[in-house]
């Protein structure tokens, strides 16, 4: 076998489970080699048992004397019990809803226990632990020792993902190290293979630091040759030349309803002096919500469609490309200029007139309409990188969000406008706070413009944690504003389906 066989050839990996491990993109040796942990649970301390303390996580080895599995009279659930010796004192281990646990395990095996020690109203236990049987006295791959913790799927266990990768580790010698030797002193971080070993069976915390130094570096340094393969496939690519219009652009800033702040103008001019270069604009645009980053993406539309040019705006959902619809539509109502919105469910212009037409006609309709250059700025989804939407003369693409555009798109809307010569220019929005210095290294490719300061007289948004014994008054809070006819948004976490127990499936 080599780094690039497919897993499924490994022993006591079947269909099912080779299905599994695809799900988590593991195909060849390799991949199962560059699947990190993400976390780690520190068994290597082996106590005994006379000298343990309740909140301790910890190893004990010593004789099981006693286990046996019942149903518990309160919860009805099997309910198994051992009793643990190891020449000091002894210890009773609890396991919930796993019956087979008692046929597996035997009075007399010696055995690697590690988890965390609690206490109750008999004593000292260990709750559910990792377990492992003793092999020549020598430490445990799943206990008594630093555990790796993988990111699973269901019908994988960590001690699977363990076991597989301690079967390929002798292929790690076959990795071969990208980095210059003179780089790695430079930047003071192990070889590779090194890092690799380490990161899945680690012997202290000291090698996960530098195992992890030396990752990190590796991702880090990727993200900044692609920044730099980016920037210079643009500096080569030739843009529409956007000529400021200063006039008209005077006449949307004093039209607003409010003042912009020195942020949004600073902002604004920085994409507008990129837009007059026959260079592709490349620009991140930061600033917290209700920033006014709307405003500056309005001036930039203004000035390219006076200039004879089409403008795409992109958003992540259809409803934030609905509110960027009526948002443009409203900004630009005072000039001859047509937006419209195109979505998987919905295409519609403010000029659009709705008729006995089928939705079908209406998108068809619309469509054509964007081919030939009727339809200034289109908003959407990022569906309109794919399908039938073609435009005539595109010079510039707003993406909300953090949509990244790479070579591809690049290729991909290029080819989308009528001009195959001209590359359009690029404003990507978002809103999540990125410190500068993390922004410049993981947007190395992108300008970037940042909106901190907030409109004059925008409200403070306030943060406020309720205590259940508070709930019912957070309730009825609530049920007050709906009443006045105000807006209650309520976001619920993603609640994983819990792991089966690791132990459930030995090997």
């Amino acid at each position: 076998m080599n780094l690039k066989e497919k897993v499924s050839k490994l022993n006591r990996i079947g269909k099912t489970l080779g299905k599994r491990l695809s799900t988590l993109g593991i195909e060849t040796v390799e991949d199962l080699l560059f699947y990190f942990p993400f976390r780690y649970e520190d068994y290597s301390s082996i106590l005994t048992i006379a000298s343990l303390q309740a909140g301790q996580e910890v190893t004990i080895k010593g004789k099981i004397e006693l286990i046996n599995s019942k149903r518990s009279s309160r919860q009805r659930k099997i309910v198994t019990e051992a009793l643990i010796f190891d020449g000091s004192e002894r210890l009773r281990i609890v396991w919930f809803g796993q019956p087979f646990i008692s046929k597996t395990l035997h009075v007399g095996d010696e055995m690697f226990f590690s988890g965390k020690v609690k206490s109750d109203m008999f004593g000292l236990q260990m709750v559910s632990p990792s377990y492992e049987r003793v092999r020549n006295g020598e430490r445990g791959m799943h206990t008594a020792r630093i555990v790796p913790m993988y990111p699973l799927t269901a019908g994988i266990t960590q001690k699977q993902i363990r076991f597989l990768i301690s079967e390929v580790t002798h292929y790690i010698d076959e990795i071969k190290d990208w980095l210059p030797d003179d780089v790695r002193d430079v930047a003071d971080i192990m070889e590779l293979k090194e890092a690799i070993k380490a990161i899945h069976f680690p012997e202290n915390q000291d090698e996960i630091d530098h195992a992890e130094k030396r990752l990190k570096f590796d991702e880090l340094f990727i993200l900044q040759l692609r920044a730099e393969m980016l920037r210079q496939t643009i500096s080569v690519s030739k843009a529409p030349e956007i000529k400021f219009q200063e006039n008209y652009t005077k006449e949307f800033v004093t039209s607003l309803p409010f003042e912009l702040t020195r942020d949004q103008k600073v902002a604004s001019w920085e994409i507008i002096q990129d837009l007059g270069k026959t260079t592709p604009m490349n620009r991140l645009l930061e600033g917290d919500v209700g920033s006014g980053k709307t405003v500056v993406a309005g001036m930039a539309t203004l000035n390219t469609v006076l200039n004879n040019y089409q403008v795409a705006i992109m958003a992540p959902t259809e409803i934030l490309a609905k509110q960027h619809f009526e948002s443009f539509t409203s900004l630009l109502n005072g000039y001859d200029i047509n937006v419209c919105l195109l979505t998987g469910s919905e295409a519609t212009s403010q000029k659009f007139i709705k008729s006995v037409k089928s939705k079908v006609a209406q998108r068809k309709d619309l469509l054509d309409r964007i081919n030939n250059g009727e339809m200034n700025v289109v908003i959407g989804t990022h569906a309109l990188l794919t399908g039938d939407v073609n435009f005539k003369d595109l010079a510039l693409v707003i993406v909300d969000e953090q949509h990244r555009f790479g070579v591809e798109q690049r290729k991909t809307i290029k080819e989308k406008s009528a001009n195959k010569k001209l590359t359009p220019h690029f404003l990507s929005m978002t809103a999540t706070p990125i410190p500068r210095s993390f922004a410049l290294t993981m947007y190395g490719d992108l300008d970037l413009s940042i909106i901190k300061q907030m409109p004059k007289d925008r409200k403070v948004i306030k943060t406020r944690l309720v205590d259940d014994h508070n709930r019912q008054k957070a309730y009825d809070f609530i049920r007050e504003q709906i009443k006045q006819g105000r807006q209650v948004f309520v976001i619920c976490p993603l609640i994983e389906q819990k792991e089966k127990d690791e132990n459930e499936i030995e090997i």
